[in-house]
């Protein structure tokens, strides 16, 4: 999680540098540190599944946490609506790049991989 943050820090850092903004960095910073946790929202349904059972065994429900939203066909889809709708495309770049980096760390983090193309 705190990778996930630190890669949506350093996307809109990125993004801030690319574009030139000078004006609302911290806005553009908490934007990327939210975009970047955006695929795990999905651990919130998770976590409340999990709390509602008696003593779950170890591991048990594990799998369930990116079953709703690791798709980054979804999360592209999402960027360039941002891009087209928003007067300003700092908001789509940052949204792109930091569900992309978190999809990347996913990918090669323990657990369960990344469907990348799955629709």
């Amino acid at each position: 999680m705190f990778l996930d943050i630190a890669f949506g820090l350093i996307s809109a850092t990125a993004t801030g540098l690319l574009l030139g903004v000078q004006t609302g960095k911290i806005v553009l910073l908490l934007f990327g540190a939210l975009a970047s946790l955006a695929p795990d929202i999905d651990y919130l349904v998770w976590l409340i599944k999990k709390q509602r059972m008696e003593r779950p065994p170890p591991g048990y429900l594990d799998h369930e946490h990116r079953d709703l939203l690791h798709y980054p066909l979804f999360f592209v889809l999402i960027g360039i609506l941002l891009w087209i709708y928003l007067p300003s495309p700092k908001w789509a770049l940052t949204w792109l790049v930091a569900t992309l980096l978190h999809f990347v760390h996913d990918t090669f983090q323990e657990g369960w991989g990344i469907r990348w193309l799955y629709p």
